[in-house]
């Protein structure tokens, strides 16, 4: 699998990860966890993305969270990793792959293009079975069985329906949780390990969203507003990758 697709041209503005307070869904707060897997997969957009599975410990009640993130890294629109600011027109590195870099360099130092994809099954939808299938896709298996802290935020959105090509939003909510925020074993973030200084960051994540409810619900008129998913249901397999921008 060529890396390329990770590859940032010179007029792209790269958006590093910064340290900043920003079912039954857990309540937010910091949480031990398992990192199980992370494999690229491909919605059917054509749109690349970053899936990470981590087992989630809560160590006062003793429950046990499966949570997947999906993160997009290379979007089929610009046929590379970035998006087109709206207002300034300028190319920006899209922020899953800046996420997914982040926690690349916390769990082994590399980011994505400088890390090791080896072929693995993994148990996703299929479109053209309409189901879950095993499905061979490029696995970061060096990121496989790290020890780890999310920071987890409970969120209230809008639930979708699909109206002809598109999901959009209605008036029916629903609550989830979303991992803001990556620590190592130690407690330190990236940018920490980066600068070889003491765990900080954390206590200040758990300060800023402790218990606090993130509603991005917004009112719909007419039964639905025109808001399309990012990406849709994932295809089942990766088709080859050509990354470069």
């Amino acid at each position: 699998m060529s890396l390329d697709i990770f590859n940032v041209e010179a007029d792209v503005e790269v958006q590093e990860e910064r340290d900043s307070v920003g079912f039954k869904a857990w309540e937010s707060g910091l949480y031990p966890a398992t990192l199980k897997a992370a494999f690229l997969g491909e919605f059917p957009s054509g749109s690349k993305y970053i899936e990470v599975v981590t087992e989630v410990r809560n160590p006062e009640t003793g429950e046990t969270l499966n949570h997947s993130e999906r993160e997009t890294v290379w979007s089929a629109n610009t046929k590379g990793p970035f998006y087109i600011d709206k207002k300034t027109k300028a190319k920006k590195q899209l922020i899953g792959l800046s996420k997914m870099n982040s926690l690349g360099e916390l769990l082994t130092g590399k980011t994505l293009k400088e890390s090791t994809f080896v072929e693995k099954f993994h148990t996703v939808y299929s479109k053209e079975a309409n189901g879950q299938v095993p499905t061979e896709l490029p696995t970061l298996i060096d990121w496989c069985g790290k020890e780890i802290y999310v920071g987890i935020q409970k969120i209230i959105a809008n639930k979708q329906t699909k109206q002809g090509t598109k999901y959009v939003d209605i008036a029916e909510t629903r609550q989830f949780n979303e991992v803001n925020k990556f620590f190592d074993e130690t407690k330190r973030s990236n940018l920490e390990v980066k600068k070889d200084v003491p765990a900080e960051f954390f206590n200040d994540w758990l300060k800023a969203n402790e218990g606090k409810t993130k509603d991005k619900s917004k009112a719909v008129v007419g039964g639905a507003a025109g808001v399309p998913t990012a990406g849709g249901v994932p295809s089942a397999s990766a088709a080859p990758l050509q990354f470069n921008t």
